[in-house]
């Protein structure tokens, strides 16, 4: 059976910030999130195939920073018009190993890079079979 959990925040387009940290509610809502996969019969001591969702105000933006997410470990899945917003989605994936102090780094790398282009990262969801 396929399970599926999703980790969504809403986008806030805004100016680019220096610094990234995550506050309080990020890292209690990641730990939620973990347990719940635990509870569901995830096997947590594997990496989960997750993705990732950033939005741009427009094309352009989103097409610029796929160009900059393709040289990382990232996979582009698929650059493509909100289907809910007037935004552009850049979905990227990974294997993820479902920890605190690594979706803790991804929320991080992922908001810099999607300040940089304009852009805001709202969250993540993954699939795993029982």
């Amino acid at each position: 059976m396929k399970t599926l959990l999703a980790v969504l925040g809403t986008a806030v387009l805004a100016g680019c910030a220096a610094t990234v940290l995550p506050n309080s509610d990020e890292t209690a809502e990641e730990a939620r999130a973990i347990q719940q996969l635990r509870k569901e019969g995830a096997d947590l001591s594997k990496p989960l195939s997750t993705r990732y969702y950033l939005y741009f105000p427009d094309e352009r933006r989103a097409r610029a920073a796929e160009a900059e997410v393709a040289t990382t470990a990232y996979l582009v899945e698929r650059v493509t018009r909100a289907a809910r917003r007037p935004q552009w989605l850049l979905l990227v994936s990974k294997p993820t190993l479902m920890s605190v102090s690594e979706l803790t780094a991804v929320s991080r790398e992922l908001t810099v890079l999607a300040r940089k282009h304009g852009g805001a990262y709202d969250g993540w969801d993954t699939e795993f079979r029982k």
